[in-house]
């Protein structure tokens, strides 16, 4: 989202009111079976608590939003798939589109596709026990800045460690069989308003491996976004991880949610993610390219500066003036990063300004913590 769209817009935002179950802070590690477990031990020994949040309509503002600013966005996508529950046609026909959309969404050079869910709620059903698998009524991220990286290990380890020096993400896209979708939407949380220590590293046991999600604990700075009426030829991209530091949404924590506004005669939900690894190049500074110089940077921190000082907001008015002076700086050099304590190349001047962004929020934040 655009450092010009404040908390004033986003309360103005058409909203449900509707329970998030977070988890309940705990000693041990949280720990979940996808199978029956050995004789005498729980299928998990987390518990969670329900949280009544805003959830807000994130349609007025799918143009603002991104997956760099926010970790999510919406695209608009009619696919040719005429059957989802058809696994050999999802992986052939709609393996191919989803690493489409993604390349155009991210600028990656390569995406590899290495599973996905159908989902078809049945009322009273529980999830991973034989039947359809179900909505999943708990805030969690898929993977973690540990297991993002496993993965591609894990998948690809002959290449592991060359595409490990670039950047990697863990994205993926999700998406109604059935539209529109008024039974147990998604939610998902804006990235950037989850601190890092709410993040819980969670073991999720399969038979012959154990994975990594987080689990989330509450915070009612949480803001919560879903797509009311989401249609067949629209699809949500949702970030679970980021190996890059240079971006505010790294880690999305999302979850299905019982949505007050449903018709009792709305069909069930039925829908399909597909987890992708997405990878981009190693880029090195390049001679022939232009650079934010450290001048420039200097001066437009220093507009901005008095945005930061004590007691401030980043809603104040002073800070987005001075947000407006550092996209009209941005705007001039259209492939440029200013790294901590380097220059370093990228291709588009939107990323500089959400490096930027994200060192001013930190710097706040530690202010705020002192």
């Amino acid at each position: 989202m655009t450092l010009q769209v404040n908390v004033e817009t986003i309360v103005t935002l058409p909203h449900v009111l509707a329970d998030m179950n977070y988890l309940v802070p705990m000693a041990e590690r949280p720990r979940n079976y996808t199978f029956e477990p050995p004789a005498g031990v729980p299928r998990y020994n987390s518990e969670h608590e329900a949280h009544r949040v805003a959830i807000h309509d994130a349609r007025p503002i799918a143009d603002k939003v991104s997956l760099d600013a926010n970790g999510f966005a919406l695209v608009q996508h009619g696919s040719a798939v005429r059957d989802f529950f058809d696994e050999e046609e999802v992986r052939r026909v709609y393996y191919p589109e989803v690493e489409r959309i993604l390349k155009e969404a991210t600028g990656a050079y390569r995406v590899h596709i290495f599973d996905h869910t159908t989902r078809r709620r049945v009322p009273g059903a529980e999830d991973r026990s034989g039947g359809p698998r179900q909505p999943v009524q708990r805030v969690h991220i898929d993977h973690t800045a540990k297991s993002g990286p496993q993965r591609v290990r894990d998948l690809l380890p002959d290449e592991a460690e060359e595409l490990l020096k670039g950047r990697v993400q863990v994205i993926n896209v999700w998406r109604p069989i059935r539209g529109p979708l008024l039974d147990s939407p998604l939610a998902v949380c804006d990235a950037t308003s989850v601190g890092f220590d709410q993040l819980v590293p969670s073991d999720l046991v399969y038979p012959h491996r154990v994975g990594e999600t987080y689990s989330v604990t509450y915070d009612p700075a949480h803001r919560w976004y879903y797509v009311p009426r989401m249609r067949t030829d629209e699809a949500l991209l949702l970030k679970c991880s980021d190996t890059s530091t240079a971006v505010p949404a790294r880690f999305t924590p999302h979850s299905a949610f019982i949505d007050p506004t449903t018709p009792a005669d709305a069909p069930p939900r039925e829908s399909i993610e597909v987890r992708t690894l997405v990878f981009h190049r190693f880029t090195r500074r390049s001679s022939g390219r232009q650079f934010v110089s450290p001048a420039d940077v200097t001066d437009d921190l220093a507009q901005m500066r008095f945005g930061l000082e004590e007691g401030s907001s980043i809603n104040d008015e002073p800070f987005h003036q001075g947000a407006v002076a550092l996209q009209q700086l941005v705007g001039e050099f259209h492939h440029s990063r200013v790294g901590p304590g380097m220059l370093a190349q990228v291709e588009d001047p939107e990323e500089c300004r959400l490096l930027l962004s994200r060192r001013m929020l930190r710097h706040q934040d530690r202010r705020r913590r002192r």
